[in-house]
């Protein structure tokens, strides 16, 4: 989801993170496949997926994405007053 180099810190992490819903701009949201943070739904910004604090988790799982998407007529995790859940 993103350029980020080898370097970053977040590197190992994010090789385990898949775009699930492209949002015509360059960005993603991204599912993550890794082991003690499977189904998390992170905020992926092109320009900043290597930088620490950037990438939001936005939803704990592919369902409560789903249901978010739906409830929602805009991007849920720009709005104002969201909830987030951390980040990397």
């Amino acid at each position: 989801a993103g350029y980020m180099d080898e370097s970053s810190p977040l590197f190992i992490h994010a090789r385990n993170w898949f775009a699930v819903v492209d949002v015509i701009d360059g960005n993603y949201l991204a599912l993550s496949v890794e082991a003690g943070d499977a189904g998390e739904i992170i905020d992926s910004f092109h320009e900043t997926a290597g930088d620490v604090g950037w990438n939001n988790i936005v939803a704990l799982d592919f369902t409560e994405m789903l249901d978010k998407l739906i409830a929602s007529p805009e991007c849920f995790w720009l709005k104002e007053g969201r909830s987030i859940y951390g980040s990397y």
